[in-house]
């Protein structure tokens, strides 16, 4: 496993890589509604497409990825977080 940088222009903040042999690379970070530690891997390629066009969407970019798992990469929001949040909308409605 080898270290990288962290990864720049995503919301989440300190987020970083942790590069799998040649094909993927691990980003962990920290949900920013839980502070809760999750983690999504991404194919290489992948990745170094979004590196060189930062502007393009994050369906095209990382098509091997779940909705989550981009989600994470946009907000900084793990599943958890998500949930959190919508269960707290619903008590209020309520």
């Amino acid at each position: 496993m080898e270290y990288s940088k962290a990864i720049r222009g995503l919301r989440g903040g300190f987020m970083h890589r942790f590069k799998y042999g040649d094909k993927q690379t691990r980003i962990m970070g920290r949900c920013v509604k839980n502070n809760s530690l999750w983690s999504i891997v991404v194919l290489n390629s992948e990745l170094e497409c979004w590196d060189q066009q930062p502007n393009q969407k994050m369906q095209i970019a990382f098509p091997s990825l779940n909705p989550d798992g981009r989600e994470f990469l946009i907000s900084g929001i793990s599943p958890v977080g998500w949930e959190e949040i919508y269960s707290t909308e619903k008590s209020r409605s309520i």
